[in-house]
């Protein structure tokens, strides 16, 4: 590719400056789409406590959250008298509903390394235990330890492959028919899955 033939950089809207706002004056958008029960706002209450402000809120001209909804709560439930937020006055009315729930759908379409978390979360549990919520956490690394424990061996002839048909096909293995069954509706729910059918 030439230089003539480099496209050209796309352009985006600079990040506003944060400004410090009383606590009182920010208000929790009614029509939040996204739930937060009362666990969320303590893990990230004590992330505050432990690392301090790391990226503000972002609010609109009213200073309605469009960003931030679970650390304005943890600042609320720390009894924090002023918050870090940007004011995005660049934003319509819609877009402002767009992004609040585009900036919550991110992780929708991600998901975790289990093999290295497991390992960093080991590592960090000493230190960071309790701003980490591990508790938590157990659960999740108990089930990928029995995952790995009860794990078959797939022949070497089964291979994912691509479904003319439109989509990209892999055979996951279970050892029994209820072990399949359990997890069926979670395979199904997550992004991209189009698809889940038994086969003996």
């Amino acid at each position: 590719m030439t230089t003539s033939d480099t496209p050209p950089a796309k352009t985006v809207a600079d990040l506003g400056e944060a400004v410090r706002l009383p606590t009182s004056s920010v208000k929790l958008a009614g029509d939040n789409p996204r739930k937060i029960p009362q666990r969320a706002i303590e893990v990230v209450a004590a992330s505050l406590q432990r690392f301090g402000w790391q990226q503000p809120l972002v609010v609109d001209k009213d200073h309605v959250i469009i960003a931030g909804h679970t650390r304005l709560q943890a600042a609320q439930h720390l009894g924090l008298k002023v918050v870090p937020a940007i004011i995005a006055t660049n934003l319509t009315d819609e877009e402002v509903r767009a992004y609040r729930i585009a900036d919550n759908r991110t992780h929708d379409f991600t998901t975790w390394d289990y093999p290295e978390l497991v390992v960093q979360l080991d590592s960090l549990a000493d230190e960071f235990g309790d701003v980490l919520a591990l508790q938590d956490w157990q659960a999740i690394v108990s089930d990928f330890t029995n995952i790995e424990d009860s794990a078959v061996d797939v022949p070497d002839d089964i291979k994912p492959h691509f479904d003319p048909n439109g989509g990209f096909q892999v055979l996951v293995v279970f050892k029994s028919e209820e072990a399949a069954l359990a997890v069926e509706q979670q395979i199904m729910d997550m992004p991209g899955v189009i698809d889940v059918r038994h086969k003996r």
